[in-house]
């Protein structure tokens, strides 16, 4: 998967020597919930019913993150939503 995390806590801030840079979203979700929870922040592009050059899909797709439990929570862009789940 590989998209990179951009990661809001909620509750408490990670102490940065528990936090691994290399994790994707869905990594960050598992680990966020063994520290106690928070939120995962995600950007993904929109692709359903249309063709998207690779260079977009850096952050992953939205039918990626919804399969994992993700939800739309704002769009940002022509094709692209915050999409955020809470652990």
């Amino acid at each position: 998967m590989g998209a990179l995390a951009h990661v809001a806590l909620t509750e408490r801030q990670q102490p940065k020597d528990q936090f691994d840079p290399k994790l994707d979203h869905f990594d960050v979700a598992q680990h966020l919930a063994r520290l106690g929870g928070g939120t995962v922040e995600g950007y993904p592009e929109v692709t359903e019913g249309r063709k998207v050059s690779a260079s977009f899909l850096y952050n992953g797709t939205a039918a990626m993150f919804e399969s994992q439990g993700f939800t739309r929570d704002r769009q940002i862009g022509k094709h692209r939503w915050v999409m955020r789940r809470t652990v």
